[in-house]
């Protein structure tokens, strides 16, 4: 194997890792030495990729942005070929989508940290600002150009990414109870925003509004 495939190979097996060990263990969990053994990788394979904990932190903020952009460009992409009836709702729903899973796990860990972490917190605020940047170019595309020619959107755009965020944050505790009676909600307050229109559903029984 060439020695550049083999850097990327074993590159990508290191983020995995560490990935997997912030879903499950948590930001404290995440050591050189605890990625580097989870991987069954050999000390010297490891450091030549990650020579300390800020460049493997780096790093795995870098493939966790990238994860999400790749998501999101799938259902952009989804929608390109069959646009969803329901363009608002299929749009908020995608981005619920967008923010949660085992990835979105792991970036909260991390952002948690860098409240009290000064050097985590450096490296994240340049990520930050370019999430940002491509996050809402992606947005647009997701709410589709007759929803985001409307003067109300950026604030519909604004509020359903923080609700998704919102909701990710407190799913592990309420176990998702109550997220699709509150997206249902954001939807038609959304619509009207937007002066546009949508198939109410009636919230089930089943899926009370947390507390």
């Amino acid at each position: 194997m060439p020695r550049q495939a083999r850097g990327e190979r074993i590159r990508g097996v290191a983020l995995d890792t560490a990935i997997g060990i912030l879903t499950a263990s948590g930001y404290t969990a995440l050591t050189t030495r605890a990625v580097q053994e989870a991987a069954e990788m050999s000390r010297g394979s490891f450091l030549h990729q990650f020579p300390t904990r800020e460049d493997l932190l780096a790093a795995v903020i870098e493939e966790l942005v990238e994860r999400r952009a790749h998501r999101a460009q799938t259902i952009i992409d989804r929608f390109a070929v069959e646009p969803p009836a329901d363009r608002l709702t299929a749009a908020i729903g995608a981005v619920r989508e967008l923010f949660s899973g085992p990835d979105f796990l792991a970036e909260m860990e991390l952002w948690a940290a860098a409240r009290t972490n000064p050097n985590l917190h450096a490296t994240l605020v340049p990520v930050v600002e370019r999430i940002s940047r491509r996050l809402r170019a992606q947005l647009a595309e997701l709410f589709g150009p007759k929803l985001t020619a409307h003067p109300d959107y950026p604030r519909v755009a604004m509020l359903t990414v923080e609700i998704a965020r919102g909701l990710a944050f407190s799913a592990p505790i309420r176990r998702g109870t109550g997220d699709t009676t509150l997206l249902d909600y954001w939807c038609d307050a959304a619509a009207a925003m937007l002066g546009t229109t949508r198939a109410r559903t009636t919230p089930s029984h089943h899926d009370e509004l947390p507390v």
